[in-house]
């Protein structure tokens, strides 16, 4: 099973990533991931581990320029 998501959004030159591991979802305009961030947890799941939000954040950007830098 695939830890992240990628997939177009619901407006024009959006994308949305989802971290299934830590139920995170980042919606985030093409070429201004770091500008236009909008962070939400999956299904209104509670954060229990609070700093495992800054680490997900930084594994997801990370997974992001691996992988699909053409867009962030």
């Amino acid at each position: 099973m695939n830890r992240f998501f990628l997939q177009k959004g619901s407006h024009p030159h959006t994308w949305v990533v989802t971290d299934t591991e830590n139920h995170i979802v980042i919606v985030f305009d093409e070429h201004r991931y770091n500008d236009t961030q909008k962070i939400t947890m999956l299904d209104g799941d509670q954060v229990t581990d609070v700093m495992s939000v800054p680490r997900a954040l930084r594994e997801i950007g990370d997974w992001l320029y691996s992988e699909h830098r053409n867009i962030i």
